[in-house]
């Protein structure tokens, strides 16, 4: 095993991420000297960090420099796709029209949904309440992921959280979601038990993404180092150590 200390140099968070975003597209590139005429992919590197909101950061900033990433956001549940997903399979579920109009009414204020949620009627922009809810009464007897595959089609949810920013990270999460709808209506199935989306709705607060790491998956594996127990890879950064190290001129 060889080591070898990549010297970055920032001002911040922010800084430090693009620097090591800039170090692993050299790598890939074949720019960095010592694993010169050594091929590299992205499945070859694992940047580990000490905390999942490290990870997040650091997963931006790969993704910002077009860098293909493995990463399992464990606050996935709280980004707005996801809120906009779960409040429309609520109203699906038979959740209170009046409670699932204020969820997503507080998801327009912040992200601008007016523009999916409304329909043009002579000449108004007017929130369709009323179509929406017909909408997912008639998705009642479809499975998870029938329903949620109808809502992002229905809406158009891929194209409309990309206006948000970070557009690959919340395709991401719509993805993880059907993925998730995926394997519970699959353990419905293994048991002989009806896919109801209030079921569902338990099941995905309560999933836990992170014991799902897909580590054969493509992109550049970004993940705590205590997820890391027990994997390999070829090239691994090992990030937030500074503060640790006792050996003097060695900094992360």
């Amino acid at each position: 095993t060889t080591i070898h200390h990549v010297y970055l140099s920032w001002k911040n968070d922010d800084e430090r991420n693009a620097a090591l975003a800039s170090a692993i597209c050299g790598i890939l590139n074949g720019d960095y000297e010592p694993l010169a005429g050594t091929s590299v992919v992205p499945s070859d590197i694992a940047v580990l960090t000490k905390s999942n909101a490290s990870a997040v950061k650091i997963a931006t900033a790969l993704r910002d420099r077009k860098i293909p990433v493995t990463f399992v956001d464990t606050e996935f549940r709280n980004t707005p796709e996801v809120a906009l997903v779960t409040a429309m399979l609520g109203l699906v579920s038979g959740k209170s029209v009046h409670k699932t109009q204020a969820e997503l009414r507080s998801l327009i204020d912040s992200h601008d949904l007016k523009s999916v949620l409304t329909a043009v009627r002579d000449g108004e922009d007017t929130p369709y309440w009323g179509d929406l809810e017909d909408f997912a009464r008639s998705l009642r007897s479809l499975s998870a992921l029938g329903c949620v595959d109808a809502l992002i089609s229905r809406f158009n949810l891929y194209d409309f959280v990309s206006k948000w920013g970070n557009p690959d990270s919340r395709r991401a999460n719509l993805d993880l979601v059907r993925s998730i709808a995926r394997e519970f209506d699959s353990g419905c199935t293994s048991f002989c038990g009806a896919s109801d989306i209030r079921s569902f709705l338990a099941f995905l607060k309560n999933y836990d993404p992170e014991t799902k790491f897909n580590n054969a998956a493509s992109g550049v594996k970004v993940l705590t180092y205590w997820k890391a127990k027990g994997l390999e890879w070829r090239t691994v950064f090992l990030t937030g150590l500074a503060g640790d190290i006792k050996e003097p001129g060695v900094s992360e």
